[in-house]
């Protein structure tokens, strides 16, 4: 074990999404000490929840489905602190006919999601963690004994900037942007057979954009869809899924739209500098799916998602290096694309840490 002033950790977790998350706190409560990076200014990942406009909205993972016993128990115990809730058991579907269909009792279930946004769930995981925000790793290297870690440098001069020595990495960000950190490792401390297995995971992109409404249209939305909450799209050219967010909120504020776009749509915008015509345009094509007054909003907002959902994951939980000191990849993307495989992958590789921290 290390000492609390010292730099030397005994793991260091890349990424505060949901992976590195449960895999730092596993880690930290059996024992070491685990330093988390985190290239943004708030922990989530795609748990996230945008504030703007005395209001707020979750852009990115909109609510949870939870399939096996683990991530049952973890939803069970956010249940139980107050955390989350059930949103709804429904979540309808506009076919390419322009008819909206109700889902069959196989498909009806509970979402459940946190009424102060998705990014409580994130801010739950990280109490008692040591978690630097703003904090992107410009460079990782070997020391031979240790892996050397160089955040890039901020206006900000503090501990916090410094260089860390880990005894382990636990990197938990999507597969190509591991591979921009990890690539520049010469061939005799990482083989490029890894740098091939993280490029095989394949993203689809999407955009996420968030309107809101002026207070009045609320019963315009609750007259024609009554028990609509949430929609998904079939075969449409730009829409994938519509949510009524501001449901979400109690009391909600004001009606709040969460709009995202199909992968198609949004490889379109890659590399646009100005995304406000995109939402402009889904935002027209929403209107024209279910309200016309969805068109004109008071204010618009947009995300874009370029590693959104894994299209091929890996299929195993984890990917771990074959270096002397641990160096291992996880996240949704092993094993597949939802916040549930986040979470087992962060169980997984923490526990694949556990017994080489102890040597």
């Amino acid at each position: 074990m290390t000492t609390k002033s010292s730099s030397l950790f005994d793991a260091a977790v890349i990424g505060a999404g949901m992976a590195g998350l449960i895999g730092a706190q596993q880690l930290k409560q059996a024992g070491y000490r685990v330093v988390v990076l985190e290239k943004s200014r708030g922990v989530g990942g795609r748990m996230a929840t945008r504030r703007l406009y005395n209001t707020f909205a979750d852009h990115g993972a909109c609510y949870l489905t939870p399939k096996g016993d683990r991530f049952r128990n973890f939803v069970e115990q956010l249940l139980e602190a107050g955390i989350l809730s059930v949103w709804t058991n429904v979540v309808h579907e506009m076919g390419p006919d322009g008819h909206l269909k109700t889902p069959p009792l196989k498909d009806r279930y509970p979402r459940y999601i946190s009424s102060d946004g998705m990014t409580a769930i994130a801010k739950y995981l990280a109490n008692g963690l040591d978690i630097r925000l703003n904090q992107r790793v410009q460079t990782l290297a070997s020391t031979g004994q240790y892996w050397r870690l160089i955040p890039e440098p901020t206006e900000a001069s503090s501990l916090e900037n410094a260089e860390i020595l880990a005894r382990a990495v636990l990197v938990s960000v999507p597969a190509p942007q591991a591979v921009l950190l990890l690539e520049s490792l010469p061939e005799t401390v990482l083989p490029s057979k890894f740098i091939h297995q993280l490029n095989a995971v394949q993203f689809t992109p999407c955009l996420s954009t968030i309107a809101g409404y002026a207070p009045e249209h609320y019963q315009d939305w609750l007259e024609q869809y009554p028990d609509v909450r949430a929609i998904t799209f079939s075969q449409h050219s730009d829409l994938a899924w519509i949510g009524l967010d501001s449901s979400k909120r109690s009391p909600p504020t004001q009606p709040g739209f969460v709009i995202q776009s199909t992968a198609t749509f949004a490889e379109n915008y890659l590399d646009a500098t100005d995304l406000q015509p995109a939402a402009q345009i889904l935002v027209r094509s929403a209107a024209k799916q279910l309200a016309s007054w969805l068109d004109t909003p008071d204010w618009v907002q947009i995300h874009r998602w370029r590693y959104a959902f894994a299209c091929q994951p890996l299929p195993d939980l984890y990917l771990a290096a074959p270096t002397p000191i641990p160096l291992l990849c996880a996240g949704d993307w092993c094993g597949g694309m939802k916040v549930e495989n986040a979470f087992l992958s962060g169980l997984a590789a923490a526990d694949y840490l556990k017994p080489k921290l102890k040597d």
